[in-house]
């Protein structure tokens, strides 16, 4: 089993600006931090080399969460999420599929202050991380899956499931928790229609 270095990373934003920061681990065992202490630089999205990432996700305020790009499931503080599309025929498995999600999704909420004298200074109210994919199976069907994880600032932090099929289909989202609790939604879908869904994180 190859080694779970993420969850040696402090647990803590490194710049006093952002309440979280990305981390991005790859299959090395080294990482690339949104912001370097001993630099003093920022390092972009952009910067993470896909073709050799293995997992990404944010730090801060004692939390890490992050997803697995061999497999696409999600780790939220230690807690396995997994997501899956079921009818009464079939259950699709939308990670641990024959897919490489490394295609990173990352970016902040903000607003803007303006102070007295036309001064204004930027807030992040909200960070957001996931990826976009396309997940193809057997009989013919496939779907295209950006799932997200958002955690607002004061909020409760929530998981957005954004999917579209190839076909109709008339079934449902499940989301499974550590293999244990299993929460489902009908969510039927329209060929070539997206569907969004926000499930708020109950672990």
């Amino acid at each position: 089993m190859m080694l779970n270095k993420y969850e040696k990373v402090h647990p803590y934003s490194f710049s006093r600006e952002m309440d979280y920061m990305f981390v991005g681990e790859y299959l090395n065992n080294t990482f690339l931090f949104e912001f370097n202490p001993e630099k003093k630089i920022y390092n972009s999205v952009k910067e993470i080399d896909k073709n050799k990432l293995i997992r990404f996700g944010l730090v801060g305020n004692g939390l890490r969460t992050y997803f697995n790009a061999l497999t696409g499931v999600f780790t939220f503080d230690k807690n396995k999420i997994e997501v899956f599309y079921k009818t009464k025929e079939k259950e699709y498995n939308l990670m641990s599929n024959d897919t490489y999600y490394n295609d990173i999704i990352y970016f902040k909420n903000a607003y803007s202050q303006i102070r007295y004298g036309g001064m204004s200074n930027t807030n992040f109210c909200g960070y957001n991380y996931g990826y976009k994919a396309k997940v193809s199976f057997e009989d013919g069907t496939f779907f295209y899956f950006k799932p997200i994880i958002n955690i607002p600032m004061g909020q409760p932090t929530n998981f957005k499931i954004w999917l579209v099929s190839n076909v109709d289909l008339d079934g449902e989202i499940v989301i499974k928790v550590n293999n244990l609790k299993t929460y489902n939604i009908h969510a039927p879908l329209e060929k070539n229609i997206g569907g969004e869904l926000t499930w708020f994180i109950r672990i």
